[in-house]
């Protein structure tokens, strides 16, 4: 069930940990049209640590939602794991890197064939995590104990 937010609304997120360890947090959004914009984490100059949020801590989001012009839905997708996600955020990183008018805390929109490489990353990173969880026809399989990925839809009225 989507949230129902009204389009005079700000959206604020807030990362908290609850484990007992850290967890690598990345969160983006995906627009009604199928746009992808990495709202966590920001990779202007930071390391690969930077998507680390540590065991019970809280990290509030500088990302701003524009739902004013946002047509009808959106996705967000919370993707931690307990290992890091490299490939993914050093390809986000390399996108920030090319264009020089990205300020931190921006959100990253990706053009053209973007959104497929990242997503490709992501799920690369996904099957290094749980490399070693197999079924029995050779299969890989995503091991719930390492990664989790968390979907909400808000939807603008």
């Amino acid at each position: 069930m989507p949230i129902t937010v009204d389009r005079s609304s700000q959206i604020q997120l807030a990362l908290i940990n609850q484990e007992t360890e850290p967890l690598h947090m990345a969160v983006l959004v995906i627009s009604s049209n199928g746009d992808i914009s990495t709202a966590y984490p920001y990779m202007l100059e930071a390391s690969i640590d930077e998507a680390l949020v540590s065991a019970n801590q809280e990290r509030i989001l500088s990302f701003e939602f524009n739902i004013r012009k946002t047509p009808g839905q959106f996705e967000l997708m919370l993707i931690a794991s307990r290992k890091p996600l490299n490939k993914f955020l050093k390809a986000v990183e390399t996108i920030v890197r090319s264009r020089g008018d990205i300020k931190r805390g921006d959100p990253i929109t990706l053009r053209e064939n973007e959104p497929l490489d990242v997503m490709t990353d992501l799920l690369e990173d996904v099957d290094r995590i749980s490399r070693d969880v197999r079924v029995h026809t050779g299969k890989r399989v995503i091991d719930r104990s390492q990664v989790c990925a968390l979907s909400t839809i808000i939807r603008v009225v």
